[in-house]
């Protein structure tokens, strides 16, 4: 008959083994998915700089183009007296009708406005510049607009 210590011996080395192959296992298993995270992180973060150097691009292109608009602005802006006579070319119920504020409500006048009450009347010269800054107005949201499609586009 077997000595009871040896096959206790034997028993728990086996237990012993089993465990040891077990956790070893479990570590590999471990590391090779901390291996996997790791990856798929670097090529996350690859992306993300990417991403991060078109938007520097496009933010940079937007930059210059409403700088060009704003500098296209001044200088029509400065050469619209000598183009212009300076003579009223809207009279004072239109004024006030197409300015915000100057007729409650903005409706039609119903008969002459009072002087207090009206806008003054705009010349050529006025509605140049006015035409000139709603030109910039305009040319800058559509190149900000362009700018939000490109960075969605891709």
């Amino acid at each position: 008959m077997p000595n009871p210590q040896i096959i206790l011996v034997a028993i728990l080395s086996l237990v012993a083994a089993l465990g040891l192959g077990f956790y070893s296992g479990q570590d590999w298993s471990n590391t090779k998915h901390e291996a996997q995270r790791a990856k798929d992180l670097a090529a996350q973060q690859i992306a993300m700089e990417k991403q991060r150097a078109h938007a520097d691009e496009l933010s940079n292109a937007l930059s210059i183009a409403e700088g060009r608009i704003i500098t296209q602005t001044v200088e029509v802006i400065k050469y619209v007296p000598k183009v212009t006579t300076g003579q009223p070319c809207l009279n004072r119920a239109t004024v006030s009708l197409l300015q915000p504020g100057t007729d409650p409500g903005l409706r039609p006048p119903t008969g002459a406005l009072t002087p207090e009450g009206a806008a003054p009347a705009s010349s050529d010269t006025d509605i140049a510049g006015w035409i000139a800054t709603a030109n910039q107005h305009y040319e800058t949201c559509a190149v900000r607009l362009n700018a939000l499609i490109d960075v969605e586009t891709r």
